[in-house]
């Protein structure tokens, strides 16, 4: 069953094993093929693999298929930061967030992006509306109170991290 294989493949890229991911996702595409949201799927499964060319080729032959398909978007973001190209990633990034503005992925990518290019007052929006969907994450409320500093917010900085403490 393609839609098994593929869903068996993303649990195993969450759980670290992106190769064995790989091989199944793709099982699911050959059995099934041109189906834009496994081809995300493949793109996040060669992204963790460091294969960032291969998932870049991926989430673009998704998008083709789908041109709305937010997650497509987030996964070539996420290659496309892989392979440094901070400029096109933040192109992707973005209009992920325009299509599905409650992505926590999408939000949580852009910022360090945006971070990268030293936009940091886009980069703070970015990490608020990130903290909007999950607001009790250590390392984004430690990742935003950086970009504050950037800022000179030194107070909203220290508060974020006395947060992170208190978590």
């Amino acid at each position: 069953d393609p839609t098994a294989l593929r869903l068996l493949g993303l649990l195993l890229v969450d759980r670290g094993a992106p190769a064995q991911s790989i091989a199944l996702i793709t099982r699911s595409l050959t059995l099934q093929p041109d189906v834009p949201t496994a081809l995300a799927d493949l793109a996040r499964a060669q992204s963790a693999s460091g294969d960032a060319k291969s998932s870049v080729e991926s989430a673009r032959r998704a998008l083709t298929l789908d041109p709305a398909l937010a997650d497509a978007y987030v996964q070539l973001g996420r290659a496309l930061t892989a392979e440094q190209d901070y400029a096109e990633a933040e192109k992707a990034l973005r209009h992920a967030t325009t299509l599905a503005p409650h992505s926590f992925e999408a939000w949580v990518s852009l910022a360090p992006v945006l971070v990268q290019q030293k936009d940091f007052q886009a980069a703070a929006e970015a990490w608020e509306a990130a903290l909007e969907l999950k607001p009790d994450q250590p390392k984004l409320l430690v990742d935003y109170a950086v970009t504050l500093c950037e800022l000179s917010r030194y107070g909203e900085a220290l508060s974020l991290y006395q947060q992170v403490l208190a978590l």
